[in-house]
Protein backbone atom coordinates (compact mmCIF):
# COMPACT_ATOMS: atom_id res chain seq x y z
CA UNK A 1 0.00 0.00 0.00
CA UNK A 2 2.78 2.41 0.92
CA UNK A 3 4.81 1.48 -2.18
CA UNK A 4 1.83 2.08 -4.43
CA UNK A 5 1.18 5.45 -2.79
CA UNK A 6 4.80 6.51 -3.26
CA UNK A 7 4.80 5.52 -6.94
CA UNK A 8 1.36 7.07 -7.45
CA UNK A 9 2.73 10.36 -6.16
CA UNK A 10 5.55 10.14 -8.70
CA UNK A 11 3.03 9.52 -11.48
CA UNK A 12 0.93 12.49 -10.31
CA UNK A 13 3.90 14.83 -10.42
CA UNK A 14 4.06 14.30 -14.15
CA UNK A 15 6.99 13.99 -16.52
CA UNK A 16 10.28 15.68 -15.85
CA UNK A 17 13.37 15.63 -18.01
CA UNK A 18 15.39 12.42 -17.79
CA UNK A 19 19.15 12.68 -17.36
CA UNK A 20 20.95 13.64 -20.58
CA UNK A 21 21.48 10.68 -22.90
CA UNK A 22 19.52 8.31 -20.70
CA UNK A 23 17.08 5.63 -21.79
CA UNK A 24 13.53 5.16 -20.65
CA UNK A 25 12.43 4.34 -17.14
CA UNK A 26 9.02 2.68 -17.12
CA UNK A 27 6.74 1.87 -14.21
CA UNK A 28 3.81 -0.48 -14.85
CA UNK A 29 0.95 -0.72 -12.37
CA UNK A 30 -0.64 -4.11 -13.00
CA UNK A 31 -4.36 -4.64 -12.40
CA UNK A 32 -4.39 -7.51 -9.93
CA UNK A 33 -7.59 -6.55 -8.15
CA UNK A 34 -7.10 -6.24 -4.39
CA UNK A 35 -3.48 -5.50 -3.53
CA UNK A 36 -0.53 -4.32 -5.60
CA UNK A 37 1.84 -5.42 -8.33
CA UNK A 38 4.27 -2.91 -9.82
CA UNK A 39 6.93 -3.61 -12.44
CA UNK A 40 9.82 -1.16 -12.77
CA UNK A 41 12.03 -1.38 -15.89
CA UNK A 42 15.19 0.69 -15.82
CA UNK A 43 17.34 2.16 -18.61
CA UNK A 44 20.07 -0.25 -17.48
CA UNK A 45 17.77 -3.16 -18.34
CA UNK A 46 16.88 -4.11 -14.79
CA UNK A 47 13.44 -5.44 -13.95
CA UNK A 48 12.07 -5.00 -10.45
CA UNK A 49 8.74 -6.42 -9.30
CA UNK A 50 7.12 -4.88 -6.24
CA UNK A 51 4.42 -7.11 -4.71
CA UNK A 52 2.42 -9.79 -6.47
CA UNK A 53 -1.25 -9.23 -5.77
CA UNK A 54 -3.54 -11.86 -4.25
CA UNK A 55 -3.14 -15.61 -4.18
CA UNK A 56 -5.22 -18.06 -6.15
CA UNK A 57 -8.45 -19.56 -4.99
CA UNK A 58 -11.07 -21.90 -6.36
CA UNK A 59 -12.06 -19.29 -8.98
CA UNK A 60 -8.53 -19.03 -10.46
CA UNK A 61 -7.70 -15.53 -9.28
CA UNK A 62 -3.97 -16.07 -8.75
CA UNK A 63 -2.47 -12.74 -9.79
CA UNK A 64 0.94 -14.32 -10.40
CA UNK A 65 -0.32 -16.83 -12.97
CA UNK A 66 -3.23 -14.79 -14.32
CA UNK A 67 -1.63 -11.33 -14.69
CA UNK A 68 2.06 -11.06 -13.82
CA UNK A 69 3.59 -14.03 -15.67
CA UNK A 70 1.65 -13.34 -18.91
CA UNK A 71 2.71 -9.68 -18.73
CA UNK A 72 6.37 -10.62 -18.20
CA UNK A 73 6.19 -13.04 -21.14
CA UNK A 74 4.59 -10.37 -23.34
CA UNK A 75 7.53 -8.05 -22.58
CA UNK A 76 10.08 -10.85 -23.07
CA UNK A 77 11.23 -10.70 -19.43
CA UNK A 78 12.87 -13.92 -18.26
CA UNK A 79 14.68 -12.44 -15.28
CA UNK A 80 13.60 -10.23 -12.40
CA UNK A 81 16.63 -8.58 -10.85
CA UNK A 82 14.75 -7.85 -7.63
CA UNK A 83 11.44 -8.78 -6.14
CA UNK A 84 10.30 -6.57 -3.28
CA UNK A 85 7.55 -7.81 -1.00
CA UNK A 86 6.31 -4.73 0.85
CA UNK A 87 4.61 -6.77 3.58
CA UNK A 88 3.32 -10.33 3.96
CA UNK A 89 -0.45 -9.74 3.70
CA UNK A 90 -2.08 -12.09 1.19
CA UNK A 91 -3.14 -9.34 -1.21
CA UNK A 92 0.52 -8.41 -1.71
CA UNK A 93 2.34 -11.73 -1.48
CA UNK A 94 -0.13 -14.27 -2.88
CA UNK A 95 0.82 -13.98 -6.54
CA UNK A 96 4.54 -14.03 -5.72
CA UNK A 97 4.34 -17.71 -4.74
CA UNK A 98 3.68 -18.51 -8.43
CA UNK A 99 6.53 -16.24 -9.53
CA UNK A 100 8.97 -18.24 -7.39
CA UNK A 101 7.87 -21.68 -8.59
CA UNK A 102 10.57 -23.46 -10.65
CA UNK A 103 8.63 -22.64 -13.84
CA UNK A 104 8.78 -18.90 -13.05
CA UNK A 105 11.39 -16.38 -14.14
CA UNK A 106 14.91 -16.28 -12.80
CA UNK A 107 15.06 -13.97 -9.76
CA UNK A 108 18.26 -12.33 -8.54
CA UNK A 109 17.15 -11.02 -5.15
CA UNK A 110 14.21 -11.03 -2.75
CA UNK A 111 13.74 -8.12 -0.38
CA UNK A 112 11.04 -8.33 2.27
CA UNK A 113 10.61 -6.81 5.72
CA UNK A 114 11.20 -10.04 7.64
CA UNK A 115 8.15 -9.77 9.87
CA UNK A 116 7.07 -13.32 10.61
CA UNK A 117 3.65 -14.17 9.28
CA UNK A 118 1.99 -17.50 10.04
CA UNK A 119 0.15 -18.00 6.73
CA UNK A 120 0.83 -20.94 4.45
CA UNK A 121 1.32 -18.53 1.52
CA UNK A 122 4.12 -16.64 3.29
CA UNK A 123 5.80 -19.90 4.31
CA UNK A 124 5.44 -21.22 0.72
CA UNK A 125 6.93 -18.02 -0.70
CA UNK A 126 9.98 -18.22 1.55
CA UNK A 127 10.39 -21.95 0.91
CA UNK A 128 10.23 -21.54 -2.90
CA UNK A 129 12.42 -18.43 -2.94
CA UNK A 130 15.10 -19.71 -0.61
CA UNK A 131 15.27 -23.02 -2.50
CA UNK A 132 16.91 -21.10 -5.35
CA UNK A 133 20.64 -21.42 -4.71
CA UNK A 134 21.68 -18.19 -6.44
CA UNK A 135 18.98 -16.00 -4.88
CA UNK A 136 20.11 -13.17 -2.61
CA UNK A 137 17.83 -12.40 0.34
CA UNK A 138 17.74 -9.15 2.31
CA UNK A 139 15.52 -7.40 4.81
CA UNK A 140 15.75 -3.71 3.83
CA UNK A 141 15.67 -0.93 6.40
CA UNK A 142 15.31 2.84 6.17
CA UNK A 143 18.40 4.46 4.67
CA UNK A 144 19.32 1.56 2.38
CA UNK A 145 19.93 2.65 -1.23
CA UNK A 146 19.07 0.27 -4.04
CA UNK A 147 21.17 1.24 -7.08
CA UNK A 148 19.31 0.15 -10.20
CA UNK A 149 21.94 1.58 -12.58
CA UNK A 150 22.21 4.55 -14.95
CA UNK A 151 21.04 7.09 -12.38
CA UNK A 152 18.04 5.12 -11.10
CA UNK A 153 18.00 4.68 -7.35
CA UNK A 154 15.42 3.58 -4.83
CA UNK A 155 15.89 4.71 -1.26
CA UNK A 156 14.24 2.60 1.41
CA UNK A 157 12.41 5.12 3.60
CA UNK A 158 10.55 2.61 5.79
CA UNK A 159 10.76 0.58 8.02
CA UNK A 160 13.50 1.69 10.35
CA UNK A 161 12.55 -1.27 12.51
CA UNK A 162 9.76 -3.83 12.55
CA UNK A 163 6.43 -3.14 14.23
CA UNK A 164 3.89 -5.64 15.50
CA UNK A 165 1.53 -4.98 12.57
CA UNK A 166 2.45 -6.12 9.06
CA UNK A 167 1.25 -2.89 7.42
CA UNK A 168 3.26 -0.80 9.89
CA UNK A 169 6.35 -2.81 8.89
CA UNK A 170 5.89 -2.27 5.14
CA UNK A 171 8.88 -1.65 2.91
CA UNK A 172 8.49 1.79 1.32
CA UNK A 173 10.86 2.99 -1.39
CA UNK A 174 11.34 6.38 -3.01
CA UNK A 175 12.33 6.01 -6.66
CA UNK A 176 14.55 8.70 -8.17
CA UNK A 177 15.85 9.18 -11.69
CA UNK A 178 17.62 12.42 -12.41
CA UNK A 179 15.23 15.14 -11.25
CA UNK A 180 12.30 12.74 -11.19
Amino acid sequence: MFAAAAFALLAFLGPAPAPEGAGALTVHFLDVGQGDAILVRTPAGKNILIDGGPAGNSRGRDAGGRVILPFLRELGIRRLDQVILTHPDLDHLGGLVTIFLPSGPEVGELLEPGILHPTDSYQSLLREALARPSLLYRQPRAGMILDWGEGVKAEVIHPAELAADTNDSSVVVRLSYGRI
